[in-house]
């Protein structure tokens, strides 16, 4: 029965996606030691270790339900992990290493060269785009307050998700990334927690850009 098999190679991704996202929540842990931005390694804590397995058994669930078993499902399963690295990354340090947000700008221009996902010239305009508006709502909150409230690496994650969606569905992705930050904002303000202490932004735009990718167009 074709359901069945169909069912049981599902299962089989999602467990394996499961089993990778356990094994990345550890390297947010120990890259840092090798790229010198920490002089010990932190032993990754088990809490981690879930939500990196359900992550990104939950990302892959969604690709194999948008795209099935096929090598566009390959692609955006390599962005998730470059995204879920990314995200926790900037979760614990506050950066956004290049490796991964040029990484992804590429890949996605590289898949687009095939039209994935966006014809390349939306996908090459849709990374400038991305960039650019969020060099200059940073640049513009820093002649406001005198002080910087973006880093390039969010720039660059932007890009990163203008080269997959392409220049159309920048504007979404950049509202879509605002409103979930805004919301935890206001739930740390909530909470007790002063206002003014920096949280990162890339976890939002990783978050932004898998919706649009996987929902856009349903």
């Amino acid at each position: 029965m074709p359901h069945v098999s169909t069912l049981a190679l599902f299962t089989l991704a999602t467990l394996c996606a499961a089993a990778l996202g356990a094994w990345l929540a550890a390297l947010p842990y120990r890259l840092p030691v090798r790229w010198g931005w920490e002089t010990t390694a932190t032993p990754t804590p088990r809490a981690a270790r879930w939500a990196g397995a359900g992550l990104m058994a939950t990302a892959a669930a969604g690709v194999t339900w948008r795209w099935g078993l096929s090598a566009a499902s390959l692609a955006v399963v390599a962005l998730c992990v470059m995204l879920l690295l990314a995200s926790a990354i900037d979760a614990r340090l506050m950066l956004l290493p290049d490796i991964l947000t040029m990484g992804a700008m590429w890949l996605g221009l590289l898949v687009n060269s095939l039209g994935w996902f966006a014809p390349l010239q939306d996908a090459v305009w849709g990374a400038a785009l991305g960039y650019v508006s969020l060099w200059l709502v940073a640049h513009a909150f820093v002649r406001w307050r005198g002080q910087e409230g973006m880093g390039h690496g969010d720039f660059k994650l932007a890009a990163a998700g203008g080269a997959w969606l392409g220049i159309t569905q920048v504007p979404w992705l950049l509202l879509l990334a605002s409103a979930m930050g805004a919301a935890w904002g206001l739930w740390r303000t909530l909470s007790g927690r002063a206002a003014s202490q920096p949280f990162p932004f890339g976890p939002f735009l990783a978050v932004a850009i898998y919706l649009l990718l996987v929902l856009g167009g349903l």
